[in-house]
């Protein structure tokens, strides 16, 4: 079969043509893409993203969130075009800044329907997220999160300590 595609050339056009006609794969590496192509187009139709699970397995024993990594970690060993066709896609290469900017998303919405930040831990939004959770998460992580995320939420008016946020509420209405 190896010897059979490194010769494709010499091969007479019916004898090319009869393996085409039972479904020879010339390009393995080409199969293999279109096969995980495939896959991530399954996937995303089914769960509406491509956010796929480091152990999930197709129905057909594909690894592919395997796949899905393997791929982030070799992203410099793709073409431009497997490259923008997996852009085109909506494909996740920064699993953390997705789920980042989903958080921030979900914040926005939630300030523009309540007015403030200050999420009830119990909240969940109607897609699922367990934003109250995150919240918390994010107030408890205030020292280790980097620079850049911290300032992004002071910017949107986060309240990172509740009590004293519901304190500063409290003088504000006795001074009214």
């Amino acid at each position: 079969v190896s010897t059979t595609r490194r010769t494709r050339d010499q091969l007479s056009p019916d004898r090319v043509a009869e393996l085409d006609a039972m479904g020879f794969i010339w390009d393995v590496r080409d199969a293999e893409w279109r096969e995980f192509i495939d896959h991530l187009h399954e996937y995303r139709i089914t769960n509406g993203n491509l956010n796929v699970p480091q152990r999930f397995t197709c129905a057909d024993g594909c690894k592919l969130g395997a796949k899905v990594i393997n791929t982030r970690q070799t992203k410099d060993h793709l073409s431009p075009g497997e490259i923008a066709e997996l852009g085109a896609m909506g494909f996740i290469w920064d699993v953390r800044d997705a789920e980042w900017r989903e958080f921030i998303d979900h914040l926005c919405e939630y300030r523009a329907a309540n007015g403030h930040l200050n999420v009830p831990q119990k909240f969940t939004c109607a897609d699922g997220c367990k934003l109250g959770a995150k919240v918390a998460g994010s107030r408890q992580r205030k020292d280790r999160l980097s620079p850049d995320p911290a300032a992004e939420l002071d910017a949107m008016g986060f309240v990172w300590d509740v009590r004293d946020a519901e304190w500063r509420e409290f003088i504000d209405h006795l001074c009214e």
